[in-house]
């Protein structure tokens, strides 16, 4: 019986560590030009949600993807534009952003869980703004996951 929790534990570990990103170390961009907005979009590590990846697009556009414990940093062109998020079996969320000219914003893709009705869980997702300051300082040991293009 304990071989078999042994095995189990260290499949369940496998696959976990499999789904955290790969890629380059952090290393900033260069800053936007003056009509543009350079995004940092990153993801701490959680247990809630870890096996999938949560992708984000810019007006109807795929803009990156990203796994825990990663980041993807594209420009877009400055003023309001649609931000998408689909995450796993969540409906897809679209939200107006207000991305200022000459700028760097950083998102941070939080997941996570609270108890539910019927003794259940609820799962949940949200993305944060955070102060440049830091995020700044977060986003150092995540690894860089390309994004389907750098302006949009």
């Amino acid at each position: 019986m304990r071989f078999f929790l042994v095995l189990i534990s260290a499949i369940l570990v496998a696959a976990l560590a499999g789904c955290a990103a790969s890629g380059p170390a952090f290393s900033p961009a260069a800053p936007p030009a003056s009509d543009q907005t350079l995004v940092y979009i990153y993801r701490a590590h959680t247990i809630v949600g870890s096996a999938v990846r949560a992708s984000f697009a810019i007006d109807g556009t795929a803009a990156a993807d990203v796994n825990v414990e990663g980041y993807t940093r594209f420009y877009v062109k400055s003023g309001y534009r649609t931000m998408s998020v689909s995450y796993a079996a969540f409906p897809e969320r679209h939200r107006a952003v207000h991305f200022p000219p000459g700028t760097t914003i950083y998102l941070k893709f939080l997941t996570g869980s609270s108890p539910g009705e019927a003794g259940g869980t609820r799962f949940s997702y949200a993305i944060q703004e955070v102060p440049p300051t830091t995020a700044s300082r977060e986003i150092v040991p995540f690894k860089f996951q390309p994004p389907a293009k750098d302006l949009f």
